[in-house]
């Protein structure tokens, strides 16, 4: 009588480990695949989507512009002042700006009393921190008469009679370990508009 032994032979080994190999590299892979998920969900939560919405909310402010002779369209590289509707549909200012690099940009409603006032002081008025920034930068799009072309520059003053063309903001933040640059432009239907065709 042969007496059976309860060793498993080598065949039998190699098969399970080869099943065994499968089934691991499948769970490595998978689990790979949804930490590069959770990390991209985890940077996409960061500073884009607000940052989207500020430039969206910038955009719309600003074509909402409304043509003031009492409040002017104040413009710098960094910040930007107009007259709006606010609140209740009040005339008054709205202000966007940052104190300087790696600040939030803020978006500031000021009443018409405050508005009006011969300075402009910031921080006076109802304030929303709208997106941490690393950089803001606005520029003037207008018709220069004299040499009949559409330029732009990087500064809007009151003698430049009423708001320009358009306005272009950036806004540049930190993604994860780079830098990311979003651009919008918008444009002010109350500006004036310069021929239609040149001549």
């Amino acid at each position: 009588m042969t007496r059976r032994s309860n060793a498993f032979t080598l065949i039998e080994l190699l098969i399970t480990s080869a099943i065994l190999g499968i089934i691991s590299v499948a769970i490595v892979a998978t689990f790979a695949s949804g930490l590069k998920v959770y990390s991209k969900v985890q940077n996409y939560m960061g500073s884009r989507p607000d940052a989207l919405l500020a430039l969206e909310r910038i955009e719309r402010d600003l074509g909402n512009t409304v043509s003031s002779s009492e409040i002017d369209f104040i413009g710098g590289r960094e910040s930007v002042s107009f007259a709006a509707l606010i609140g209740e549909g009040d005339l008054g200012r709205i202000l966007y700006y940052t104190k300087g690099r790696y600040d939030t940009l803020t978006r500031e409603e000021q009443s018409y009393p405050r508005a009006t006032a011969s300075k402009i002081r910031k921080g006076k008025g109802a304030l929303k921190k709208l997106v941490p920034t690393k950089n803001v930068r606005f520029s003037y799009y207008y018709y220069d008469v004299e040499d009949k072309e559409y330029r732009w520059k990087n500064s809007w003053e009151p003698e430049d009679e009423g708001p320009p063309l358009g306005v272009r903001f950036e806004l540049v933040f930190t993604e994860g370990a780079k830098d990311v640059t979003l651009t919008r432009t918008a444009l002010i239907p109350v500006a004036y508009r310069g021929p239609l065709v040149k001549e």
